[in-house]
């Protein structure tokens, strides 16, 4: 089950097979969580742990300067 704002994505693209994502999103991906995956434990699995905090920093770093923005308007 997904609360509001969380989004399935689905891919067999990887070497390992099937790899599965929940990545919640307001207004932003807050948080992207490695669901099911099948990834090797050389590379796959430490890519794995890494690339979901770094599209989480990455997206924080874009907002930012619209964030701010909204914040002098206001």
């Amino acid at each position: 089950m997904l609360d509001k704002g969380q989004y399935l994505g689905e891919s067999n693209a990887g070497i390992g097979g099937k790899l599965i994502v929940r990545v919640t999103y307001d207004n932003g991906i807050k948080n992207v969580e490695i669901v099911q995956n099948h990834e090797s434990e050389d590379v796959g699995k430490r890519a794995l742990k890494v690339i979901p905090e770094r599209i989480v920093k990455k997206t924080l770093q874009m907002l930012t300067p619209f964030l701010v923005l909204q914040l002098q308007v206001a």
